[in-house]
């Protein structure tokens, strides 16, 4: 038995090995032909940043800010070594550091992580037995057909029709989700009231237009 379990440990040590000796070329590649492609897309990056209106010592100043004129396997040399360094430059939207914008939001994408995972086992556990018992059965069916839409439907527009349905129609869970809520019993708490109503009510109507927009068009295309 002994015997056995250091073998089968073996075995999966290696097949851990094999998966991330396979993932790091792959990985490079992917970042490779992601640079590459941006390279061969039209125009110039810093006037359509700059927009139409900056003049050419803008545009050079930026170009030389950003190393574009650099070649190309320096630029992605570069931008490795920033990011194997764990820098990843500052955002062109806001100037701020990309590793402060991401590190501000993690600690609401753990909680939302947490949460979908506390429901997904509450869910799919009971569900999953009950199919065991009875292979073919209603349940094992039912579970089947919502598991393959689920896997078939892209997640954002899972996403859209889950707060059109559950946000916008039925008003049982807020539109959007903020870490200020505190403990997780606070946050059921804040399940039965509007949170952040403002721009919680911004983007219910906004899914509204959205849906009301594409019933309108499905109801032209059907005359």
């Amino acid at each position: 038995m002994a015997a056995a379990r250091d073998g089968s440990g073996r075995t999966a040590l290696r097949l851990i090995g094999n998966r991330l000796a396979t993932a790091i070329p792959v990985l490079f590649g992917v970042t490779f032909l992601t640079f590459a492609v941006i390279q061969l897309l039209p125009g110039d990056a810093a006037q359509q940043l700059l927009g139409i209106n900056a003049t050419q010592e803008q545009v050079q100043e930026f170009r030389d800010k950003l190393n574009l004129d650099d070649p190309f396997l320096v630029r992605y040399l570069h931008w490795l070594g920033d990011v194997l360094t764990g820098n990843l430059g500052n955002s062109l939207a806001s100037d701020q550091p990309v590793t402060s914008i991401l590190s501000d939001g993690l600690p609401t994408t753990f909680q939302l992580l947490a949460y979908a995972l506390f429901i997904s086992l509450v869910l799919t556990v009971p569900l999953a037995l009950l199919a065991a018992r009875n292979p073919g059965g209603f349940v094992d069916r039912v579970g089947m057909v919502t598991s393959m839409a689920g896997l078939s439907v892209a997640n954002y527009v899972l996403a859209v029709v889950l707060v059109y349905v559950f946000a916008v129609q039925l008003g049982w869970l807020p539109a959007i989700y903020t870490n200020d809520t505190g403990t997780p019993g606070e946050l059921i708490k804040s399940l039965t009231r509007a949170a952040n109503a403002a721009r919680q009510a911004e983007i219910t109507q906004e899914i509204s237009e959205i849906v009301g927009g594409a019933n309108a068009l499905a109801s032209a295309g059907s005359e």
